[in-house]
């Protein structure tokens, strides 16, 4: 057993441990050890919760704990997904990040308990940013969407069955717009369901 001091923020490193790359996002509750398989691509390989007596006790597919805030990013640009990642985990965000729908929906399948919001890009190849949001909600009817495009956003249309918590970004965003965007639709979740 370890400890690990309490952080406000994530803390993340990316090494080698057990014969495989591996990241690791430590919060104020979780250390989160993820198993990179391909560029943008991992797997939840561990989680180490916080432990009553303050040790961290390992425990694998774990729920996150419902108090952190998760988001999942999509979007098949590796500057874009490293942009958003770095947005939000420096303003206190867990983040999930996936360079295709599919590869979306399978983490949102992991992790369906902790996600509340993900940033999807508009135009990928394979699902567009609806399609994936549609499927999302297949698995999660609650989350919430950001989906951002590098084409005009007035001109674009978010179907009915889409409407209720999803949001249109800007690409290209800086960092106060996103945290802004997400603190907004957070905001809009907790006032929904109180």
């Amino acid at each position: 057993m370890f400890r690990l001091a309490k952080t406000k923020r994530p803390r993340k490193w990316d090494g080698n441990w057990g014969g495989s790359k591996k990241t690791c996002i430590a919060t104020r509750k979780w250390v989160l050890l993820y198993q990179r398989l391909s560029i943008g691509s991992c797997r939840p390989y561990l989680a180490i919760r916080q432990g009553e007596n303050g040790h961290h006790v390992p425990q694998r597919n774990t729920r996150l704990d419902p108090g952190e805030i998760t988001i999942l990013v999509i979007d098949d640009e590796q500057t874009i997904r490293d942009l958003a990642e770095r947005i939000l985990v420096k303003a206190g965000y867990t983040v999930l990040i996936a360079e295709s729908g599919e590869e979306g929906l399978n983490l949102l399948k992991l992790h369906r308990d902790s996600v509340e919001l993900a940033v999807i890009d508009m135009t990928m190849e394979g699902w567009t940013g609806l399609e994936t949001l549609r499927e999302l909600r297949k698995v999660n009817p609650d989350l919430a969407g950001i989906v951002s495009s590098g084409l005009d956003i007035k001109d674009q249309i978010i179907p009915k069955d889409l409407a209720q918590n999803t949001s249109l970004l800007q690409k290209p965003y800086r960092s106060q717009q996103l945290t802004d965007k997400v603190a907004e639709v957070i905001k809009g979740l907790r006032t929904a369901s109180s």
